[in-house]
């Protein structure tokens, strides 16, 4: 099922099954609320970024709560980067990539796993889906914290707290902790290991394409993912950009882009004027491959999404393009990040009241259309004169 389809089945389908959820909760009596916590399950099913945003939350629960056992309910397909952050004791994973017919039997199979999980405490994550909170009002837990909002959804939870637009998305997360306990300590997350450990994964894949260790890399990600394809930065504008790095040889470029992307991605690397200056992976790395990639590399330029979070996790410097999302939210904070944004009086358009839908006032998506390749330009060499003058060689 996509991305699209989720979202219609949650907005049509999720205010009844929520009432009949919330229907069942009135005959029995409410469990005792535990102390000490023993059992958390948190809850957080929508993209790499997301999920990678939720480091310092996982972090600090682990840290505050080390007698109790974490459970991370997502989607199977962040399997793999739920195991490298290593911040859960057990994951919970929901496969939506099946067959549409075999998708309800999935979902109950997967709402038995929650429901035998016994959690102390469930901490909804998601912005505002009737989903999650079918979820975290069928896990029974005692403690059901999700974030407040305008829509219907139950009212299964019983400790709300309040989306603030005023604060980056983690700062949101970490609200979830101190609900639980205001003296948590909300250190940030430990990588599992060394940004140079982590860069032998992308070795022997970029020795193929000819480059060296010592040479400067710069990694390209012109997708934005299912969510909003608004987020695009455009590809002429992408095009552009690469020909001036190419033209003035201030790096190695790759392309980069999940397989679902490779076609798009191929589309713009036909357009530059000199292709064989660009390697193009899109589609061709696995997990592993992209962290090493996105740790070895110089900078990471790319729209707002997944890989952005990956890449600043591992410590690699950034410039994104934000239009429909605020990078008040959601850009990566610290001197290394750069993220253009025009900030036009429309902008941003995606709300989680809106569950995360574009509204765009214009036939196209000028907020981002206006951050020209020039400006671009003139950031990536900031950007990659500065990681010189901090390289150690």
């Amino acid at each position: 099922m996509n991305f699209a389809g989720m979202k219609l089945l949650d907005r049509f389908a999720g205010p009844l099954l929520c009432r009949l959820v919330r229907l069942s909760y009135l005959p029995a009596p409410a469990r005792p609320q535990p102390d000490p916590i023993r059992r958390i399950l948190v809850i957080k099913f929508w993209g790499m970024g997301g999920l990678i945003l939720t480091a310092p939350l996982l972090r600090a629960l682990r840290a505050g709560f080390p007698q109790a056992e974490i459970h991370l309910a997502t989607l199977a397909s962040n399997r793999e980067l739920a195991e490298w952050l290593g911040l859960a004791d057990r994951l919970l994973l929901l496969d939506l990539s099946g067959s549409p017919l075999r998708i309800p039997a999935t979902i109950l199979r997967f709402l038995n796993q929650v429901r035998r999980t016994s959690a102390d405490a469930a901490l909804d994550l998601e912005y505002l889906t009737r989903f999650s909170a079918l979820v975290t009002g069928l896990s029974r837990a005692p403690l059901r914290v999700g974030f407040a909002g305008n829509i219907y959804r139950g009212n299964l939870h019983n400790r709300l707290v309040p989306f603030r637009a005023d604060r980056h998305v983690t700062e949101n997360f970490l609200d979830f902790a101190r609900s639980l306990d205001e003296k948590l300590d909300l250190a940030p997350p430990v990588l599992p290991r060394s940004r140079e450990e982590e860069q032998g994964s992308a070795t022997d894949l970029l020795a193929a394409q000819g480059i060296g260790p010592g040479e400067t890399l710069i990694a390209v990600n012109p997708n934005a993912g299912a969510l909003a394809l608004e987020r695009r930065w455009p590809a002429a504008h992408f095009a552009a950009l690469l020909d001036q790095i190419t033209q003035a040889r201030l790096g190695r470029v790759v392309l980069i882009g999940a397989p679902e992307e490779a076609s798009f991605v191929a589309d713009l690397h036909g357009r530059l004027q000199e292709p064989s200056q660009v390697q193009n992976l899109a589609g061709r790395l696995s997990f592993a491959e992209l962290k090493g990639l996105l740790a070895r590399a110089d900078l990471l330029i790319t729209n707002d999404s997944g890989p952005l979070h990956l890449a600043a996790l591992l410590g690699t410097p950034t410039l994104s393009f934000f239009g429909p999302e605020t990078p008040k939210l959601y850009a990566p904070r610290g001197p290394e990040h750069t993220a253009l944004y025009q900030a036009l009086p429309c902008s941003p358009c995606i709300h989680i009241e809106t569950a995360k839908t574009v509204h765009c006032v214009y036939s196209r998506p000028e907020c981002v259309i206006r951050i020209t390749p020039e400006e671009a330009w003139a950031a990536v060499q900031e950007r990659v004169l500065a990681s010189r003058r901090s390289s150690p060689n």
